[in-house]
């Protein structure tokens, strides 16, 4: 009999699965806020950018 191509392991421990899951629920119930706050300091930089005629000397700080 020949052996399968490829190999087996094991897998984690349930705590550990659980942890995983949890992170994993977290970071996509997050994705919605961090998309909204990179929205908006696009939108911060183009109106800086509109108002300044792209000629801003200053540190940009989109706070």
């Amino acid at each position: 009999m020949t052996e399968p191509p490829f190999t087996s392991y094991d897998l984690p421990d349930a705590r550990t699965l659980y942890r995983a899951r949890v992170a994993a629920y977290r970071t996509r119930a997050e994705a919605p806020d961090r998309l909204a706050r990179v929205m908006c300091a696009h939108l911060a930089a183009a109106v800086c950018d509109i108002l300044t005629g792209s000629t801003f000397r200053g540190p940009f700080d989109a706070r």
